[in-house]
């Protein structure tokens, strides 16, 4: 196996590893602490998210990366993609707290906040920091074309001070 294939098995292992650990540290909270998290109250929006993530967001995100695919460059293309996954995935969480605004009790602060404009504010970010990571790229190549630029002569002016024993000057 290549260096960088193993590198990047090792990475994702680790990630993987991090996002197991991740979920079961969740599993424990909502189950060690069931009075409060109520799993029973919780399993419904969990199947809601997932069934919008799933049938819903990812179609729809999978729609337009097609369209982008074939209308935006391919350097340009990655960006906006991956702008456009984690938008999807902060969308996911953030409706069904948009729709369940206002519709539980007022001492519940939680549903209480402007979600939507929250999200908005969140998915500007998102859009400010691909545009921000592809401005760098873009910033990156010109930067490497210019040094490969300068070190390139023209044929015509690819001759030697030194004239080979045939030439002459």
């Amino acid at each position: 196996m290549a260096r960088t294939q193993r590198s990047d098995l090792t990475l994702r292992i680790a990630l993987g590893t991090i996002g197991f650990l991740g979920i079961g540290y969740g599993v424990f909270r909502i189950l060690g602490n069931q009075s409060v998290s109520q799993p029973l109250k919780l399993a419904p929006w969990l199947i809601g998210a997932i069934v919008l993530h799933d049938f819903v967001l990812t179609p729809i995100v999978l729609s337009i990366g097609l369209v982008l695919t074939r209308f935006v460059e391919p350097r340009a293309r990655r960006y906006i993609q991956g702008g456009l996954v984690t938008g999807a995935l902060v969308t996911a969480i953030a409706i069904p707290l948009i729709y369940r605004r206002g519709k539980n009790l007022p001492g519940k602060a939680l549903l209480e906040r402007n979600y939507a404009a929250n999200l908005a504010l969140i998915i500007a970010m998102i859009a400010a920091v691909t545009a921000a990571a592809y401005a760098v790229r873009v910033m990156r190549d010109r930067r490497d074309q210019r040094g490969i630029d300068t070190n390139v002569r023209p044929p015509t002016v690819q001759t030697s001070g030194t004239p080979y024993p045939n030439e002459t000057t």
